[in-house]
């Protein structure tokens, strides 16, 4: 497992697209941790996610 943005591999992080509280709260566990829903992030690049430092489009714009 790499980071999908910078291809780090050394450690990775599991992020969410759509964050855990930004679904309904009928949301089942199982569709919050869908794989649709799941990539690999560095540390930094997961941090700068959620903070809105970066969108996901922008991490990911190399690499799609």
């Amino acid at each position: 497992m790499k980071c999908l943005s910078c291809g780090y591999s050394k450690h990775v992080e599991i992020c969410h697209i759509i964050g855990i509280s930004e679904h309904d709260d009928n949301t089942s566990i199982s569709e919050i941790n869908d794989m649709k829903n799941l990539v690999t992030l560095c540390r930094n690049h997961h941090w700068e996610l959620d903070h809105g430092l970066s969108s996901l489009f922008e991490l990911l714009k190399f690499n799609i």
